[in-house]
């Protein structure tokens, strides 16, 4: 893996990482009342899904090499951050961080290893 590459993911890696341990400390209602916090979890899924963004636009058949990783959502979730801002559901948010961040932490994990 070029280390272009490896950066990317490892970027995607620390800000699933970041989220989640972020969501897994506070109350939802916490979240979504700190603006400190929201904003903190919008930009680290925002950067998640624009790392893999551009690790594909760098190599696309990373894809291929790791069908596992779910690209196209996180790819989804980043340009729905940056394109609906204004209609941001944080609930939506802080539920993808608990429940769908700790498999992709795996997969960006087992990716690097």
């Amino acid at each position: 893996m070029r280390a272009q590459i490896r950066k990317r993911l490892s970027d995607a890696l620390t800000e699933a990482r970041f989220a989640h341990e972020l969501v897994a400390e506070r109350d939802a209602d916490v979240i979504a009342n700190d603006p400190v916090a929201r904003r903190a979890l919008e930009r680290a899924c925002e950067i998640v899904g624009e790392a893999l963004r551009a690790a594909i636009e760098s190599e696309p058949g990373i894809v291929v090499d790791y069908p596992d990783i779910p690209w196209k959502k996180a790819i989804g979730l980043r340009t729905r951050l940056a394109n609906a801002y204004d209609r941001v559901d944080i609930a939506f948010l802080i539920d993808a961080a608990r429940n769908a961040f700790p498999d992709l932490i795996a997969k960006l994990e087992k990716a690097l290893s």
